[in-house]
């Protein structure tokens, strides 16, 4: 699958691999964070050919709604993101437990957002594919209160956590039905699952599938390698995905 990648953390030196050890993968997502180290390795992504999704997660904003539209435009402008992602699993609150990677935001808390984000974007170019933050919820409902398609979104990220193949491809015909492409930027499956899933995530015409995540280091038990660079039996399961 020609649109398969995995997530990576730019300030962490576990998980940056260089571009040759991302081949043959075609896309990396990345959380913003403030300084230049995440835009000087996006840049050598982009040269090597490699497509960028970059998150604006409470990390990269902080919590003060004035300072959102311009910290927008000096990622966008210093990143180059190929896609840009607005918030990280808002719609975490309706699972009822503790997710400390989210951003937990209620619907109008979350127009607000992404309306400053894109007032931030005003003129700038090249301008990134604007993607609604993950969805980790599994409530496609949650969108029918944002109006994704109203306030200029122009995709939508799912995370289909804990979902076998044919569970997510279910699970990802629900999310169509606000008439966005789909990106799937974080997704996690055991090794002789990988192959499956890939496919799935084909035929349901998702615009980018990253695995979560490059090395167990980044978030321990979830990466492709382990904290000392060997290689989990998931690695070349989803390098095989790739070349297909």
């Amino acid at each position: 699958m020609a649109n398969l990648g995995v997530n990576l953390d730019a300030t962490n030196p576990a998980g940056r691999p260089t571009p040759t050890q991302l081949r043959p993968l075609r896309w990396a997502r990345l959380i913003a964070r403030p300084g230049l180290e995440v835009a000087r390795y996006m840049g050598r992504l982009h040269l090597a050919g490699i497509e960028t999704g970059l998150v604006l997660a409470l990390e990269s904003m902080g919590d003060d709604p004035a300072a959102w539209p311009e910290r927008a435009r000096e990622y966008v402008r210093t990143c180059r993101p190929t896609a840009l992602i607005i918030g990280n699993e808002m719609d975490a609150y309706v699972l009822g437990v503790p997710s400390p990677s989210s951003w937990s935001l209620r619907p109008d808390e979350y127009r607000n957002l992404v309306g400053r984000v894109i007032a931030g974007l005003e003129g700038v170019w090249p301008r990134p594919i604007l993607v609604g933050g993950g969805s980790v919820s599994g409530q496609p409902t949650w969108w029918d209160d944002v109006d994704p398609r109203g306030i200029g979104l122009q995709a939508i990220d799912i995370h289909p956590y804990g979902k076998d193949p044919e569970e997510a491809r279910m699970l990802l015909r629900l999310y169509a039905r606000h008439g966005l492409p789909l990106y799937v930027f974080e997704w996690s499956r055991a090794a002789e699952e990988i192959a499956a899933y890939a496919t799935m995530l084909e035929e349901e015409n998702i615009q980018a599938g990253c695995y979560f995540c490059w090395s167990d280091a980044m978030v321990p038990g979830f990466g492709l390698l382990d904290d000392q660079g060997n290689k989990h039996p998931e690695f070349d399961a989803l390098m095989a995905a790739a070349r297909v």
